[in-house]
């Protein structure tokens, strides 16, 4: 099981081969947007008074019943939760370079990969539901191995479907990454190859992403960290929400221009 960039080594390493991973039956993974530097836990305990995480027991992200929520226990038994749309603040200001520049979000080098089913229709349910891809006729033998003995539910959607419950990421992935090496080639800076670029990214999708860029910069300062510290998550945590809500619904028509 791997992040879409361990997949792609990993098959690179089968193709050449190589004994290390000889005994690899079958690469499963999840969709993979964005990535934080360690320090986004540390600030979440920061702001709610602990300096040492060092004194961490337990971390999860997703904890609870999905869409979860981030849950980091200390040795003393102290709790710190916060819930899955309201920690997503933490991203903009810790998100790493290398996966701003990665353009695989649905874990194409997979035999199954595996995401949050973000529709209105599942989303109201709640339970926990995915949207799974079969990629290898492996990967579709085992689903269906797995349905038939009962270890797994499946239904069929269609390609649109699923896509439309990531179309926002989709487009900061296949887009979006490709803009940013664009940008950073031109600066000099080293990028990653990946044997095609999109054919045409139209001038207003460009216009978006500076406002990204913009808002990544300025996030990214010390001083912009330790200003949200200071804000309570009951505050922060919401009003992220509301912003990132508001941000989607008038950048959709620019972002999804094309894409599916």
């Amino acid at each position: 099981v791997g992040i879409p960039d361990q997949v792609a080594s990993i098959r690179m390493l089968q193709m050449a081969k190589h004994p290390s991973v000889r005994n690899i039956k079958y690469i499963l993974g999840p969709y993979t947007g964005t990535n934080t530097y360690k320090e986004a836990i540390r600030s979440f305990l920061r702001g709610n008074g602990v300096k040492d995480y060092t004194k961490i027991t337990s971390l999860k992200w997703r904890a609870g019943e999905w869409p979860g929520y981030l849950e980091v226990i200390l040795e003393d038994g102290r709790v710190f939760r916060a819930e899955k749309f309201y920690y997503n603040y933490l991203t903009p200001f810790f998100i790493t370079k290398s996966i701003l520049l990665a353009c695989d979000f649905t874990n194409e080098l997979t035999d199954i990969s595996v995401g949050d089913a973000w529709s209105p229709i599942y989303e109201k349910q709640g339970k926990g539901f995915s949207v799974v891809l079969a990629r290898t006729e492996e990967g579709k033998q085992l689903l269906e191995e797995m349905y038939s003995v009962n270890k797994i539910t499946l239904g069929k959607i269609e390609i649109s479907k699923a896509m439309n419950m990531h179309g926002h990421m989709l487009d900061f992935k296949k887009r979006g990454s490709f803009i940013r090496i664009e940008t950073n080639k031109k600066r000099g800076l080293k990028v990653p190859l990946y044997g095609y670029v999109p054919k045409n990214i139209s001038k207003s999708r460009r216009i978006v992403e500076k406002v990204v860029h913009g808002i990544f910069t300025i996030a990214s300062k010390t001083n912009s960290r330790r200003i949200s510290e200071k804000i309570p998550i009951s505050i922060m945590g919401p009003l992220f929400n509301y912003l990132r809500i508001y941000w989607k619904k008038i950048s959709k028509p620019t972002k999804r221009k094309g894409l599916l």
